[in-house]
């Protein structure tokens, strides 16, 4: 398999919803040519202008029968615009090289360690250390 990822060091240490890599790379899988030399399928994970991006590129595999629920990526969209709100950047196409590109961008101000709201709350929430989740 043609498949490469590059991130810089200082993203490890972000958190981030669970899930989000994890789809973002499930459809270069379920929808990307991994084989074809020269087409290497990517994912960047970096750091600029105060967010964190990925970005997946992949060679379009057209001979896969089309398969899945037909809603492509917009839950995923849904998903983060409901746990880092409406400052996100989140885009998806296929170019004029049969490539599907997404990327994806949260401004630092949206990222929240575990445990922690964006604010949106009415003020009657409980929040729970990430490690006592479940624990009550």
């Amino acid at each position: 398999l043609s498949f490469q990822i590059q991130y810089e060091e200082d993203v490890r240490q972000i958190p981030l919803i669970p899930l989000v890599l994890l789809t973002m790379v499930e459809n270069i899988f379920k929808h990307g040519n991994l084989t074809e030399q020269g087409h290497d399928a990517l994912v960047r994970i970096y750091l600029k202008d105060g967010a964190l991006f990925i970005e997946t590129e992949n060679l379009i595999d057209n001979k896969k029968k089309d398969a899945g629920n037909h809603k492509g990526l917009s839950p995923q969209q849904h998903r983060l615009n409901y746990a880092y709100g409406d400052g996100i950047t989140f885009s998806y196409h296929a170019d004029e090289t049969n490539h599907f590109k997404v990327q994806l961008g949260i401004p630092f101000l949206q990222l929240k360690v575990p445990g922690e709201t964006l604010g949106l709350s009415t003020g009657n929430d409980i929040i729970l250390p990430h490690d006592s989740a479940g624990q009550i």
